[in-house]
This record gives C-alpha cells, structure tokens and sequence, in this order.
C-alpha cells in the first residue's frame, strides 16, 4: 500500500494563489495469494486465501464476489480481515462457481481480483432421454436421444458402446456435447441384431442408469434395379431380394417436386408405379427390408415419362 498526497490551490491571471487543499490517498492493498478451494460437504463448497505481501496491515476487509459460469446469480460478501476462507452452502452437485477476491483497506481501496472457479461436487449425470435407432442401413444405425433432465451440470460427454447381441467384443466411443446429440455407427454387419448401451459421463467418466436399446441392422442393398416398362403414366421396375429381405420399400417422386416422395411396401420384387405425370423426370427408390423393417441402404433409378398424347 502507498500512501499519496494530492495539493490542489487555485492561481489567479496574475500569480496569486489561494491556500492549498490536501487530500491523502492510500492505494489498494497487493492481491490475495494461494487461493484454494475445497468441498465442506454435500451442497457446499469453500474457497480459503492467504492475506497479501506485501501489504497485509493494511487489510481491513476482504470482499468476496461469487457468481455461477455464466456470470449470473452473483452476490458480494464482506469477509472480516482476520478471516481467511468463505463457504457457500445450498448448492447441488456439479455447480460451477467462480469466487472473485479482493482486499480492501480503511479507505475501501481494492486490490486486483484474485479468480478461483470451484465445483460443488461431482456426481453421475441422470439417464439420456428419449434414446432411439432413428434410422438404420445395411452396414449402419444412427442414434439420436436428448440430454438427461436430473444433474445436467454434472454432464460432461457422452459415451456410446455396441456390440451383436449375441456376441461377446464390443466397441465404445465418446460423444461432444451439443444439442441434439446424436451418432452414427458404421461397420456393422447386415441383418444383424446389435445392443447399443448410451451413458451420460461425469467427472472421470462418472456414470450412471446407463440405456441400452436393440436393433437390427437392413439387409443387403437390392440388385439388379432396372426399369422394365414405361408408359405416359406409369414405371414398372424389378430388382432382385437379398438374404434376409423380407419386403421392400418402394419410393418415387418427380425431380420438380423437390425431394417430395410417395412410399409403399410390397413382398414382390418388382412394382408398377402408376398415376405419374406424362413427360416428367422422376426418381424411383428401392430398399429391401428385414427384421422390424430395419431398412437396407438405398438403391435408385430414374427415368423419364414420354409426353403425352
């Protein structure tokens, strides 16, 4: 702390000057040192310091600011000098807390803020919500769920594991935090049965009510896709089944129509497609489907109706 002396007088245009005025001013004490933290108990965490050097006599107070990690809910404490530590209590788990420390002296000048972010204790997130395949493919199933709604603080990542359900080896990886979660896994074998466990991961990976879904994978794409007649109306195509096909999704729409499609299911491995529009492009998508109607991936042709008479 130094201590300085500010003599203001007022001078006329001619060199005369009133009597001085003097005001003394002490600047803020150095900053705290060694600030930990720790958790007192279950909803409360404490935060100690160590009083500045130099300038520790001149400390009269210290004011404690605490606020969560996106700067809200905040409120200042004054902690008496001899006092070093404060401890914030009603908390849950996994709170994120920043404590902002400063020294101040008889004239309530501050140091500079000594910052020290703390965690109210770690916990196992709740379970993943709304957890589903929410498509398959031949080789491939995409998973979507929401994050958990009971200790959301604790969350962190992520995991997703799979294995075939009636195997031993399994895989595992981890997933970022985002909105709407999400992950595709690849390399799968078709027609195939896979258990998917989701786990929402804390600190060290701290988890727990893990979800596990079954799926199974599509079969094979079809073969041999083709366009056996076309007339101003109508499409027939065929196609041949792969092992473990047990129907087929049949899609078309006109490329104008923009993405726009109809669909039907049909056990044969050919299907006419009528009340199409004369002189239109269109496209025609195929799939064969198994188990559950776990559907393969896609195989597709277009063709062009003749105009119209």
């Amino acid at each position: 702390m130094i201590a300085v002396t500010v003599s203001v007088s007022a001078v006329s245009v001619d060199g005369l000057s009133s009597g001085n005025e003097s005001i003394t001013i002490t600047t803020g004490p150095g900053v705290v040192r060694n600030v930990t933290s720790w958790i007192v108990e279950l909803g409360s965490v404490g935060v100690r310091w160590e009083p500045p050097l130099p300038g520790e006599d001149c400390v009269s107070y210290y004011k404690v600011r605490t606020m969560d990690r996106y700067y809200n809910q905040r409120s200042t404490i004054n902690v008496t000098g001899d006092k070093l530590e404060y401890v914030w209590t009603n908390l849950t788990h996994c709170e994120h807390k920043a404590f902002l420390i400063r020294a101040v002296n008889s004239q309530h000048a501050f140091s500079d803020v000594a910052l020290k972010f703390s965690t109210s204790g770690t916990g196992a997130p709740g379970q993943v919500t709304e957890p589903e395949v929410s498509q398959t493919g031949s080789h491939s199933l995409h998973l979507e769920w929401k994050p958990p709604l009971e200790l959301f603080d604790c969350l962190l990542r992520y995991s997703v594991c799979w294995k075939e359900t009636n195997g031993t080896d399994s895989a595992c990886a981890e997933q970022k935090l985002e909105k709407f979660p999400k992950r595709t896994l690849y390399g799968l074998k078709s027609c195939t049965e896979y258990t998917v466990t989701l786990a929402a991961l804390g600190v060290d990976k701290l988890h727990n009510n893990d979800t596990t879904l079954t799926q199974f994978t599509g079969p094979e794409p079809v073969t041999a896709l083709k366009v056996d007649n076309v007339d101003t109306r109508s499409v027939t195509v065929s196609w041949e089944s792969p092992t473990c096909a047990q129907q087929f999704s049949v899609c078309w729409g006109a490329w104008q129509d923009k993405g726009g499609h109809s669909c039907t299911s049909v056990t044969n491995t050919s299907y006419t497609v009528s009340g199409l529009e004369p002189g239109n492009n269109y496209t025609i998508i195929v799939a064969a489907l198994g188990v559950n109607e776990a559907q393969s991936d896609l195989n597709i042709v277009t063709v062009q109706l003749p105009p119209g008479a």
